[in-house]
Formats: C-alpha cells, sequence, structure tokens
C-alpha cells in the first residue's frame, strides 16, 4: 500500500561537484570565519557538497519558484547521509531533485545524491527551504 502523501520528487539537472583544493579550501576558511584553510584531516567538508544548489542551472530553477511566488529562498535546516568521504581534486556526478512540502506550501524540500564514478552512493543530502514573503506591505 503506498502513502497518499508521499512526496513527488521533481527532477532537476545533473550537476557535478568539483573538489578542487582551491575550492574546499575556500569554503573551509568561511566556514571557519578564515582562520584555516584546510580541514584538519585534509578531508573535504562535510557540508561542502551542498554548493551544488548554487550552481547557475539547478539554483536558478529553484529561484524561479520563489519568483514566481514573490518570495526569497531561506535556507532553513540540512541533512547529510555519509557513506564514503570525498577526495579532493575529483569531480562527482550529483543527482539532484525537489519537492513541495506537503504540509507546508511555504516550504521545498532539495536533494541531492553524490556517486562516485562506479555509480556507488557517497553521500545523501537534504535542504529545508522556506519561501518567504515579506507581507509587511500588505498591511497598509
Amino acid at each position: 500500500m503506498s502513502d497518499a502523501r508521499a512526496p513527488q520528487w521533481t527532477t532537476l539537472p545533473d550537476a557535478v561537484l568539483d573538489t578542487a583544493a582551491d575550492r574546499v579550501d575556500a569554503f573551509a576558511r568561511a566556514l571557519a570565519g578564515g582562520v584555516t584553510g584546510t580541514e584538519a584531516n585534509g578531508n573535504v567538508p562535510a557540508t561542502f557538497a551542498f554548493t551544488v544548489f548554487a550552481g547557475a542551472e539547478s539554483g536558478g530553477l529553484i529561484e524561479e519558484i520563489a519568483r514566481e511566488r514573490g518570495a526569497m529562498l531561506v535556507h532553513q535546516a540540512q541533512a547529510f547521509t555519509y557513506h564514503v568521504p570525498l577526495e579532493r581534486n575529483r569531480r562527482y556526478p550529483v543527482a539532484l531533485d525537489w519537492h513541495a512540502n506537503p504540509d507546508r506550501d511555504d516550504r521545498l524540500v532539495l536533494r541531492g545524491r553524490v556517486r562516485g564514478d562506479d555509480g556507488t552512493l557517497l553521500q545523501e543530502f537534504t535542504a529545508d527551504i522556506v519561501l518567504y514573503v515579506n507581507r509587511k506591505g500588505d498591511t497598509a
């Protein structure tokens, strides 16, 4: 028996996660407030994969949903499942999709799945996004 409230995922264009050392180091510095350039263990920071949503194609499609509603995107929460650490100086394929929150029409869930060259699932991540509409002007 299927759950009628199961999310209906909408596919976004696949992305490529580039873990070039300079990009990873810049991300690590931003996370640390500029204090350090690398993770202590030399690994790719755990949340680095989320940066694929800033890509022009996938990010543009999500931004269009917000524009249609007169809203701005506000990142509310994220979750990661790590199967294998990501390596520096690699390019990983990432499948992306999204769905509306069935309980809240002002929420979206974005999902990414990072795979190795052989198709092995390396990481999965989701982000809850609020389509924030400032209604202050409507009360005048």
